[in-house]
């Protein structure tokens, strides 16, 4: 990418070339660029490219309105554009390496950290002055709350009921604007529609009997229990909304007490899907909630238990088990 200031005839894009490919009125031209976009940032936040730049691509990519083109995208007609912008946006704000630590923080505490930019008050006041482009080069996810992300997410999960890459990829969005600070959790939560269409589509309270590659439509899907969770551990009133207006505790009980290798989803989601079953309920459990399960739920309780004591052993394990002292060490921590 960068070399062809140099290596004029060397193969490549430069990424003002790809912004060129990106305002195209060729609808190929604006998805062969977002999916580059994609994939050199993915890339770039793995450190792979650390060497290859002289300056911060994602700054630059920021400063050069990359958000407002993305959110742009979105409203697009064709959904093959649609698509190809929600992965570019969730591989630009929602790194998989930052998720990955953040969610280790959970085995220290319940409570979210807060993401939100530390501003000061005069900046604040200027805030409410700034257009949309200049506000997410300040706050990129209170830039994006204002560029309204979340009903165009409701309606694509809603209605163009993508394949299993954009859903990922739209749970991502949502589960880093939720990280960001206790007002962006509570827009999401009193978004019309758009957690009672997730709950609905992708936790459902029952294990399905056939798992289709294609669609992750009324599969049980772990982002969108993380999802929950990251919500819930902000506040009491946000994870008695989720707990009493929607079916999670039933879906909750199905999870944890599944075995991962009995069901037809690929063994790492379903172990994936039982650990963070357990994280959401530590977190329910921090206020008091969903306290009768551990009375519903003791006959199971102790026998994997008895299981994690008696047949799992702490050396490296084989692709079928890689899981399991994850999934007890949660056991014991609930």
């Amino acid at each position: 990418l960068e070399f062809r200031r140099v290596l004029f005839r060397s193969a490549g894009y430069t990424l003002s070339e790809l912004f060129i490919l990106l305002r195209s009125s060729n609808s190929r031209q604006r998805i062969f660029a977002l999916d580059t976009l994609a994939a050199v940032i993915d890339k770039y936040w793995t450190g792979v490219m650390d060497f290859c730049f002289s300056v911060n691509p994602v700054v630059e990519l920021v400063a050069a309105g990359l958000f407002s083109m993305l959110r742009s995208c979105l409203d697009e007609r064709e959904e093959s554009v649609v698509f190809a912008a929600t992965q570019c946006l969730a591989n630009l704000i929602a790194p998989q390496g930052e998720e990955s630590a953040l969610d280790l923080t959970a085995l220290y505490t319940d409570e979210a950290p807060s993401l939100a930019p530390v501003i000061s008050s005069p900046e604040q006041e200027e805030e409410e002055e700034l257009k949309d482009h200049e506000l997410v080069q300040v706050d990129a996810v209170l830039g994006l709350l204002r560029m309204d992300i979340l009903p165009r997410l409701r309606y694509i999960l809603t209605g163009l009921k993508p394949g299993p890459g954009v859903v990922l990829s739209s749970l991502r969005i949502l589960i880093r604007i939720s990280r960001h600070s206790l007002d962006a959790a509570q827009q999401i939560s009193n978004c019309p529609g758009l957690l009672q269409a997730i709950l609905f589509n992708f936790l459902p309270p029952l294990i399905p009997h056939t798992f289709s590659t294609s669609s992750l439509y009324g599969a049980p899907v772990w982002l969108a229990c993380k999802l929950c969770r990251t919500l819930c551990a902000w506040d009491v009133n946000i994870a008695r909304l989720i707990t009493t207006t929607f079916d999670l505790p039933r879906s909750l009980i199905v999870y944890m007490t599944v075995d991962p290798a009995e069901t037809v989803l690929p063994s790492r989601e379903s172990a994936l899907l039982c650990i963070e079953s357990y994280r959401t309920w530590c977190t329910l459990l921090r206020f008091n909630l969903l306290t009768d399960v551990f009375t519903t739920l003791y006959p199971v309780l102790m026998k994997q238990l008895l299981f994690l004591v008696e047949r799992v052993e702490v050396v490296p394990a084989g692709p079928n088990s890689q899981f399991n002292l994850d999934v007890g060490s949660w056991l014991i921590r609930s």
